[in-house]
Parts: C-alpha cells; structure tokens; sequence
C-alpha cells in the first residue's frame, strides 16, 4: 500500500510538474504573442506617421507653390501699376485736351 501511494505521489507530482510547464509554456507564448503585438502595434504608429509625415510634406510643398504663385502675381501687379498709372494719366490727359478744345 505505501508503494501504491508512493506511485500516485509521483504521479500526481509528474502531473503537477506537466501541468506547471504548460502552464509556464501558455505564458511564454502568450507573452511572445504579446511581443508579437506591440511590434505591430509599434509598426504600425512608424507607418502611421511616416503616411502623415508624407501628407504633411505633400501639403506643406503645395502651400509653398501657391506663396510662390501669389508673390509672382504681387510682383507683375507692382511691375505694371507704374504702366496702368501712365496709361490712366494719358487718357485723363487726353480727356482734358478734348474737354478743353471743346470749350
């Protein structure tokens, strides 16, 4: 009889030790799992922000060409308001020759 309980000692210790060790793997692997999802979460917030990064530069270049565009409108308005000044100064010019003839 003690070796029969000896027998079921070792066998509930082989049990308890397997059932240890599966456990110990469970969390093992449950932790790489783990790992395995923060590296793709961790990924995925690099992809993220390389995709807003590259939205950010694509907006930031197309805010760029429109100053450049609106500057180079200023400045062919600055070059001609000289010339539409003369112009408007030679019709009034003319405009009062006309009315002064007239009179």
């Amino acid at each position: 009889m003690a070796d029969r309980q000896g027998e079921d000692e070792t066998r509930t210790s082989v049990e308890s030790r397997a059932m240890v060790e599966r456990a110990l793997e469970g969390e093992s692997s449950a932790r790489a799992e783990g790992e395995g999802e923060e590296e793709l979460c961790a990924n995925r917030k690099k992809e993220c922000r390389a995709t807003a990064d590259q939205e950010l530069l694509e907006v930031l270049a197309k805010a760029e060409e429109e100053l450049r565009e609106h500057r180079a409108k200023e400045d062919l308005l600055i070059k001609r308001r000289p010339l539409l000044f003369s112009v408007k100064s030679m019709q009034l010019t003319q405009n009062i020759t006309t009315i002064s003839r007239q009179n």
